[in-house]
């Protein structure tokens, strides 16, 4: 018995080996963001919470992530077949909200974009085709880059 405990107290977790060349870059993204791996995504510049709100929910539930366009992602589990990305941004002067779904590839399910007034109320927007191809392809640039930047950081 107490060797079974020394084990399990000083023998490491192993990691969980990203498969980086998957199809599936949801489930890759799960893998990356497994709770083991908080100090290399930290490393590598991206936001996620402190290691006791991790262990308090379990996981990391949300990636942060600056570059072209500042977004935020909640964290897929392996099995899902979508994942939501949101930000903001500016578009004609206003601060728009944007909620992204999208599938295994990166490739658009839906979206959906919102203006809040200053005086609360929040109206759902429209955006022409090529404001949400360029929001689009930003958010699947710095997705793309964060996968490239975990395995740099992730290799043994």
């Amino acid at each position: 018995m107490t060797v079974l405990v020394a084990w399990l107290l000083f023998v490491p977790d192993e990691k969980p080996a990203p498969n980086f060349s998957s199809k599936n870059k949801i489930e890759l993204l799960a893998r990356i963001l497994d709770h083991r791996n908080a100090n290399a995504i930290r490393v590598a510049g991206y936001g996620i919470p402190s290691d006791v709100e991790i262990r308090r929910v379990g996981g990391i539930d949300q990636l942060e992530m600056d570059g072209d366009l500042q977004w935020m992602a909640r964290v897929p589990s392996p099995d899902d077949n979508k994942i939501l990305i949101t930000s903001s941004t500016i578009i004609e002067g206003e601060k728009i909200d944007v909620a992204f779904s999208l599938d295994k590839e990166w490739g658009l399910l839906h979206a959906s974009y919102f203006h809040t007034e200053k005086d609360g109320p929040t109206n759902r927007v429209e955006v022409s085709d090529s404001q949400q191809k360029e929001l689009l392809e930003k958010v699947q640039t710095e997705l793309n880059r964060f996968v490239e930047k975990m395995e740099q950081e992730l290799k043994p």
